[in-house]
């Protein structure tokens, strides 16, 4: 494996002399991309036999093109999907707080900032009423709604920016802790839980949660 990569290296003249250069670390990013890029298409030799366009987009590096009439909204479609891998709000940045309220537990966005004046995380109705850029506002909401692949309800709470939490009862959370969180953590979104669920109860076969006293 080490002789491949060298060689994908040597093919690549721009890499020469700053993929294995540990001082230069502004491009160890492209340098990883046009790696893993050039393994995949080495390492799909099976894709050959298969007529299909994603296939040969995404494993071969082939270009595809669009353009059935049903075929408009694909690039989009792609697009919209593999932004959720390098998921970004620009200098802020969003904490998903689970709350327990009379035997129930709502989920509410916070919005903090990396580099500014807010020192704490503001919530979200706070944060979008306090911005009059509709620009703004309609990128960070689009942004924002990329979320909504693996957590479907946030497109009513965006659309109601944020004026009631999402509901959840003991007996669906167990979805959004072990499908939804998990899957948030992966983007780099921190989750803050409420005390409540140290009492969780997971048997082989189901799930349950178990509010406390205190």
């Amino acid at each position: 494996m080490d002789d491949t990569i060298r060689e994908i290296i040597e093919a690549h003249s721009a890499l020469q002399g700053i993929a294995l250069d540990d001082d230069k670390h502004g491009y160890t990013f492209i340098t990883l991309s046009i790696l893993i890029t050039d393994l995949i298409h080495r390492l799909s030799k099976d894709v050959d036999q298969f007529d299909d366009r994603f296939l040969a987009l995404f494993y071969k590096g082939i270009e595809g093109i669009f353009d059935g009439l049903s075929e408009s909204s694909i690039p989009n479609s792609i697009s919209r999907w593999l932004r959720m891998f390098s998921f970004d709000l620009g200098n802020y940045f969003p904490v998903i707080k689970v709350e327990e309220r009379h035997d129930k537990f709502y989920i509410d966005i916070q919005i903090g900032q990396k580099d500014g004046d807010m020192t704490v995380p503001q919530d979200f109705s706070v944060f979008v009423n306090s911005k009059k850029d509709k620009s703004f506002l309609f990128d960070f909401y689009k942004d924002l709604d990329l979320l909504s692949q693996y957590m479907p309800r946030i497109g009513d709470y965006i659309n109601t920016k944020g004026s009631s939490g999402l509901e959840y009862t003991a007996y669906e959370l167990p979805d959004f802790l072990f499908h939804i969180q998990p899957i948030m953590k992966l983007l780099g979104i921190k989750v803050v839980l409420p005390k409540s669920l140290k009492h969780l109860i997971r048997p082989k076969k189901s799930v349950s949660v178990g509010a406390s006293d205190g």
